[in-house]
């Protein structure tokens, strides 16, 4: 991965970092932050990367807002591509706020396969690492533009090297 001149190792350790390193103030636990929320999603791979996916990939999060040790808060997601592949995933994320914008970085595994129906045990454990920035459209509503990366860190020549540039709605409840 090269995204923004960055290698994966950047990358992760960037997006990791912050999620160790940083804690949210306390005034960013505001209501907003304290509801659960579901986020749907419609994003594009970087074709120069990889051609799976390029016709996009569509998924579905469910964001709970309980903390779980660290003032880390559980992600968990579902992804398919128009071209049939297909992803789910648990993760570690962190809120942040300035002013009304949230930033939310997160990191975790992922069973991964690039055509569904067919097994492929080298490329079915993935990480996904990303983030996604909201602004608030209602009480309840939010818009987002994300980024995430997908990718096995080359620990078998069947790695999944996604990019993916997305925009979400994301609704609290």
């Amino acid at each position: 991965m090269s995204a923004f001149g960055l290698t994966y190792a950047m990358y992760v350790a960037i997006v990791g970092g912050t999620l160790i390193l940083v804690d949210p103030p306390p005034e960013a636990t505001t209501a907003t932050s304290a509801q659960n929320a579901w986020l749907f999603s419609v994003g594009r791979n970087d074709p120069d990367k990889k051609p799976v996916g390029e016709n996009g990939f569509l998924s579905v999060e469910y964001r709970p807002a309980q903390e779980i040790g660290w003032r880390f808060k559980p992600a968990y997601a579902l992804g398919v591509s128009v071209d049939g592949a297909a992803y789910v995933t648990a993760a570690v994320r962190k809120d942040y706020r300035l002013g009304p914008v949230q930033i939310t970085p997160y990191i975790g595994p992922a069973l991964y396969q690039s055509k569904l129906g067919r097994f492929e045990s080298k490329e079915l454990l993935q990480f996904r690492t990303g983030f996604d920035v909201f602004v608030p459209l209602t009480n309840k509503l939010s818009f987002g533009l994300g980024f995430y990366h997908m990718s096995n860190a080359n620990i078998t020549n069947k790695s999944a090297g996604l990019d993916i540039t997305r925009v979400s709605l994301q609704y609290r409840y």
